[in-house]
């Protein structure tokens, strides 16, 4: 393992930034010297995975951390379910396209979802009515003293887009135990996916299918990274009380129930406070999609930042509501 200064840092946005020191590691005994070389420079420790959910500053101080940690491990085969590890550096959609070549099902609706496997409990990933909390089992984790440790479901206090781990950052997640059905059971639970199947009798719907049709409704809406640099969603679903709800339904919003929430699309208050259109120098709303924000010529957060912010100040002054980010800022 080599600790290098200056190293640039890997992002979606396309952001230049640089690592006061950086690393790759690929397993615990690499992980503990990190600690050292941590120690002995008292130094910050920061870990990413694939940089497709972070805004980096132009440079990072500290030591900046990619898991490159590989392997999958089916444990148990059980009734109706498997459980099985993988690693923190995997990717995330290369995993799920082979749970589902394995016959391994539930994970068929965050398809596409861009990142690695050791990031997805961090912001608890979600889209088209599932969220990966539903099938994690346990989060295999690195601590500070480097002590390995197992966290089930519980210790992990998922919630929307939310975990311990955006709360604890001395937690690295080095695998994630997933627990995932033998059995077939289409989520066509989102507006849209079913909207999608409309008109198919439901034994013919299969998790193939509704991996396709989502990968299809994604590629419809959302731009590619490697041409439009961005993060995916940069703003959370506002959660609502009743009496909010109800007010922005006689405003003509659609507010939709789900996990025991009222929610209200972002992209619906953006694209209402006349933000589709919203451009600078430097960031643009996609279009299709103004939940997204595109890097037309950025090469700082400080860039992205004044930009979003100007998306949320228009979403407050229209609707009272002030919208969450999704990316961490990050340095």
């Amino acid at each position: 393992m080599l600790i290098l200064k200056n190293l640039p840092i890997e992002n979606t946005f396309q952001l230049n930034s640089v690592a006061e020191y950086g690393a790759g590691i690929s397993s615990h005994d690499e992980y503990l010297e990190i600690l050292s070389f941590r120690k002995q420079h008292r130094i910050e420790l920061k870990m990413v995975g694939e940089g497709s959910n972070i805004i980096p500053k132009r440079s990072v101080q500290g030591l900046v951390v990619k898991m490159s940690r590989t392997g999958i491990r089916q444990l148990e085969d059980v009734n109706d379910t498997v459980l099985v590890e993988v690693s923190g550096g995997e990717n995330w959609n290369d995993f799920v396209l082979l749970a589902l070549e394995k016959g391994w099902y539930g994970l068929e609706n965050l398809v596409k979802i861009p990142g690695s496997v050791g990031a997805a409990p961090i912001q608890n990933i979600g889209a088209y009515g599932a969220e990966v909390a539903d099938f994690i089992e346990y989060v295999l984790v690195w601590d500070a003293r480097g002590k390995e440790r197992r966290l089930s479901r519980e210790d992990c206090r998922f919630g929307y887009r939310s975990s311990i781990f955006q709360r604890d950052t001395e937690l690295t997640v080095a695998a994630v135990g997933l627990r995932l059905g033998k059995i077939p059971k289409p989520n066509i639970s989102y507006p849209d996916v079913r909207d999608a199947f409309r008109g198919r009798p439901v034994a013919k719907i299969t998790p193939e299918l509704v991996a396709s049709k989502i990968a299809e409704i994604r590629g419809a809406k959302l731009p590619d990274p490697k041409t439009h640099p961005n993060v995916g969603s940069f703003f959370k679903n506002p959660l609502l009380d009743e009496a909010d709800a109800k007010k922005l339904r006689e405003l003509g919003l659609s507010i939709f129930f789900q996990d025991n929430d009222y929610k209200v699309s972002a992209a619906q208050l953006i694209d209402r406070a006349g933000c589709r259109s919203l451009v600078d120098d430097f960031v643009y709303c996609w279009p299709k999609q103004p939940l997204v924000l595109i890097n037309k010529s950025a090469i700082s957060s400080s860039e992205v930042r004044a930009f979003a912010e100007k998306v949320r100040s228009r979403v407050l002054d229209r609707f009272n509501m002030l919208l969450d980010y999704e990316p961490k800022f990050f340095g």
